[in-house]
């Protein structure tokens, strides 16, 4: 992991995630972060690149708390309207009339995929800030 509680508490001054959940989060981020950079990430050398890295371990960890707190709280919400009998509409046709609601299968089924990359789009977007001028990035080419 690029980052621990210590760092994220004292030098981040982060507030939002607990102690109990940030290994795990910290861990996930700590995965992005190597997928971001395609491994260059694991041997940075200098102190300030690997600052860069712990800053963004952070950061993409707090974006991960909040999206799970997201989809918790709509499948929550998914979950009830269901049950209260006043599911999503799914389509419906006028020549012999039909009308379909959605399963919370059906809603989770449509919106992973695109809520993968949007997740994915987001990470990239923050770890961009903190890794920018670090070399990490670096693809090749001319």
């Amino acid at each position: 992991m690029y980052a621990d509680y210590t760092f994220y508490t004292d030098v981040f001054f982060g507030k939002d995630i607990s102690a109990a959940d940030f290994p795990r989060l910290s861990s996930r981020a700590s995965d992005f972060l190597d997928y971001y950079t395609r491994g260059k990430a694991v041997d940075a050398e200098p102190e300030a690149i690997r600052t860069a890295l712990a800053k963004a371990c952070c950061a993409v960890a707090e974006a991960m708390q909040t999206n799970e707190r997201a989809k918790a709280l709509a499948n929550k919400t998914l979950l009830a309207a269901l049950a209260s009998g006043s599911p999503e509409l799914k389509s419906e046709s006028v020549g012999s009339y039909s009308v379909s609601y959605a399963t919370s299968g059906d809603f989770l089924k449509g919106n992973e995929a695109q809520a993968v990359r949007d997740e994915r789009i987001q990470y990239t977007q923050i770890a961009l800030q903190y890794l920018y001028d670090t070399g990490l990035l670096y693809r090749g080419g001319c």
